[in-house]
C-alpha cells in the first residue's frame, strides 16, 4: 500500500474533512480515545432507492489492545442510531482484509459481503501460460465497436441474477465509448483470436476504483475487464491480465488493484486467484418501517 497513507497528517486530514460534515462517535477509556467511527451520510439512493450512509476503511478503527468487538459494537450502535434518525437506512463499511474477526462481527449486525479490493504488486507476476493464436495489443480506434459489444455484454452480465447490479445510463455512444476507454491517462488492452476481440482490459494510471488508500501515484487501476463466455477457463484473461502487467511495469506503475461483486462469481474466482484481498466492503439494509 502506498506509504503515504501512513502519514498521521494525512488521515488527520481526511477524518478533519469527513467529521466536519457528518456524524462522528468516539470511544473514551481513561480518558483516552480508544476508537471511533464516521461516515459519509445522507447519499441519495445507495445501492437502492434509499437514502444511506458509506464508512470508509480509514473512517472507523479501534485500538488493538482492547476488546475490539465489544468497542466496535458500541460505536456501531451509537452511531447507528444517529443514523437512523437522519434518514439513512442503508449501511456500507469497508475493512481492511485481514480484518477477518471484524467481518465475522459485522455478519452478525446484519451485515452482508458487497464488494472485495484486491491489490497485487505489477512487477510480481509469474503467470507462463499460453494460448494459441491469441493476439494482444492496445485498443485503437477502429477496434470502438468491438469493445463496445465487450461493454454491453459486461453491463447484461451484471444486472442479471445473482449480482443485480443497477447501472444508471448503462448504454453508450460511440464517442463516450472512445471517452471512457480511449481518454488521457486510461489504456485498453484487448485479446484477439480469429481478429475477433474476444476480451478486454482497462486502467487508470495513477488511480483506480474501490478503497482510498491504495490510490496514489504508481497505482494502476482496472476499471474494466471482460472475456467472452465461450472463451473464459481457457487462458485468455491471465495473458491478458500478464500483458498489461508487463505494461504498467515499464511504465513506472508499482502496484496494480482491482475492486469487484463479490456475487459476481465468475469475477471472484478469477480476480481472487491472482490478487490478494486488500479491502473487503459490506452492506446492511435497515427496514425504513421502524421510523
Amino acid at each position: 500500500m502506498p506509504q503515504k497513507y501512513c502519514n498521521k497528517q494525512i488521515i488527520k486530514k481526511m477524518l478533519s474533512d469527513l467529521v466536519s460534515k457528518n456524524p462522528c462517535y468516539v470511544a473514551i477509556e481513561k480518558d483516552k480515545v480508544i476508537g471511533y467511527i464516521s461516515g459519509i451520510s445522507n447519499i441519495k439512493e445507495l445501492k437502492a432507492s434509499l437514502t444511506g450512509v458509506y464508512v470508509p476503511e480509514w473512517a472507523h478503527s479501534v485500538k488493538v489492545n482492547v476488546d475490539r468487538e465489544k468497542v466496535y459494537n458500541a460505536l456501531y450502535k451509537t452511531i447507528a442510531k444517529e443514523w437512523v434518525r437522519l434518514g439513512n437506512f442503508t449501511h456500507i463499511i469497508s475493512f481492511y482484509g485481514n480484518e477477518h474477526k471484524l467481518h465475522n462481527l459485522f455478519v452478525e449486525f446484519g451485515f452482508g459481503m458487497l464488494t472485495i479490493d484486491g491489490i497485487k504488486q505489477v512487477n510480481k507476476n509469474n503467470d507462463i501460460i499460453s494460448v494459441d493464436n491469441l493476439m494482444i495489443r492496445e485498443m485503437c480506434e477502429q477496434d470502438i465497436y468491438e469493445v463496445g459489444l465487450l461493454h454491453n455484454e459486461l453491463i447484461n452480465h451484471l444486472l442479471s441474477s445473482p449480482i443485480y447490479l443497477y447501472l444508471n445510463n448503462p448504454k453508450l455512444s460511440s464517442d463516450e465509448l472512445k471517452n471512457k476507454f480511449m481518454s488521457k491517462n486510461i489504456k485498453t488492452f484487448v485479446a484477439l483470436k480469429n481478429k475477433e476481440i474476444i476480451s478486454a482490459i482497462r486502467v487508470m494510471l495513477n488511480n483506480g476504483p474501490g478503497c482510498k488508500t491504495v490510490i496514489d501515484k504508481g497505482t494502476l487501476g482496472i476499471n474494466f475487464a471482460y472475456t467472452k463466455n465461450k472463451y473464459r477457463g481457457c487462458g485468455v484473461t491471465p495473458c491478458l491480465l500478464r500483458e498489461v502487467l508487463k505494461w504498467g511495469s515499464k511504465h513506472d506503475m508499482i502496484r496494480c488493484v482491482v475492486d469487484f461483486e463479490s456475487q459476481n462469481r465468475p469475477a471472484t474466482k478469477f480476480w481472487l486467484k491472482h490478487f490478494k484481498p486488500v479491502c473487503k466492503t459490506f452492506m446492511r439494509k435497515v427496514d425504513d418501517r421502524v421510523q
